[in-house]
């Protein structure tokens, strides 16, 4: 496989602008998110997740405004200003829009389905506007009810088939490294597969000859040995008569199969269960390491944020120094001057 250098310059350096909008602690949580994200969502970069993620919810909101609102104003509700995001360098509403992302990612839906439960959860509760992005996922007043209502709601989104993993060719079995997300991938059509009543030789010829994404032997181990010979006697007997059409492959480049949370600043743990045992762990750790070089140089620090905040610190306390100077206030608070107008 190959590198297409194009390619790999914008990921990195998606990277390493992140680190001059985002907080260590919210990007450091990329690390488990890719093991709990919709699977569609384990090869895209993070700032590309939270571009999906936006274009959802302002797709979502103009289906809410329509729903329960006015259906006249939804062809020009957008609920985000994506003009005067991309202008701001850091904003609230960005960081906002990256936690809602991360939130969802926690969950494991695709997101559009995560947040046609969010708004109609919301409007359930006779909310007087609709919900911004921070205002999505539970709290502590929505807590209890948030998450009993998104159970019963997982439970019929699993049975009614709503849940159905795209054909990434990351996936494939010509692809396969044995990457995590590999791993979890056909953990989780074997999952949708038993939540279903498809025979299983519709399954196999589906998943693991048409699509070619899971190996037919791993329905063995679920079905049983019985169960799986029977399945495969009948598609052998179909097949003579009516050969089967593999979906086309075109073989990912090598940066198609980094994982979500590859090279991340600050989400890598080269001790724990998931770096540790990581085909990818040296690449990661060796561009992370650039990637860090990189916002080092860039912004004069290896926390950029953190320094920001203490910059801002440090010059709201100047003006207020100036300020009280000025008022004639000393550091404890009282004045310097007597009421005749000399100097104590």
């Amino acid at each position: 496989m190959s590198f297409n250098k194009p390619k790999v310059e914008k990921r990195l350096s998606s990277l390493i602008d992140l680190a001059g909008r985002l907080d260590k602690k919210i990007l450091s949580r990329e690390l488990d998110l890719m093991i709990t994200k919709w699977s569609d969502y384990r090869f895209l970069s993070p700032y590309e997740a939270t571009n999906v993620f936006i274009a959802a919810y302002r797709n979502a909101f103009k289906s809410a405004v329509r729903t329960h609102c006015d259906i006249h104003e939804a062809a020009n509700s957008r609920g985000i200003d994506l003009l005067a995001l991309r202008k701001a360098t850091r904003s609230t509403e960005f960081t906002q829009l990256w936690v809602a992302r991360q939130n969802a990612d926690s969950v494991g839906l695709p997101y559009d389905v995560y947040l046609q439960f969010c708004f109609d959860f919301a409007m359930r509760r006779k909310r007087r506007r609709l919900p911004r992005p921070n205002q999505l996922f539970w709290n502590k007043e929505t807590q209890i009810a948030w998450k009993a209502t998104f159970a019963e709601f997982m439970t019929d989104a699993l049975n009614g088939g709503v849940l159905r993993p795209g054909a990434l060719p990351q996936y494939r079995i010509e692809t396969y490294r044995g990457l995590l997300a590999q791993e979890l991938f056909r953990s989780t059509i074997i999952e949708l597969t038993k939540k279903g009543n498809r025979p299983l030789r519709h399954i196999i010829e589906d998943r693991s000859l048409i699509k070619r994404q899971v190996p037919a032997e791993l329905f063995s181990e679920v079905y049983g040995a019985y169960a799986f010979e029977t399945a495969v006697r009948s598609l052998h007997q179909q097949i003579k008569h009516h050969p089967i059409q593999v979906d086309p492959y075109i073989a990912p480049d090598e940066v198609d199969l980094w994982q979500s949370c590859f090279a991340v600043p600050w989400a890598r743990d080269t001790q724990g269960p998931i770096c540790s045992v990581c085909p990818a762990a040296e690449g990661c750790g060796r561009l992370g390491n650039y990637v860090l070089s990189k916002i080092k140089r860039k912004y004069g620090t290896d926390d950029p944020i953190a320094e920001m905040e203490k910059t801002g610190a440090r010059k709201r306390q100047a003006r207020k120094r100036a300020r009280d100077k000025v008022s004639g206030v000393n550091p404890s608070g009282t004045s310097t001057l007597h009421a005749g107008g000399a100097s104590s």
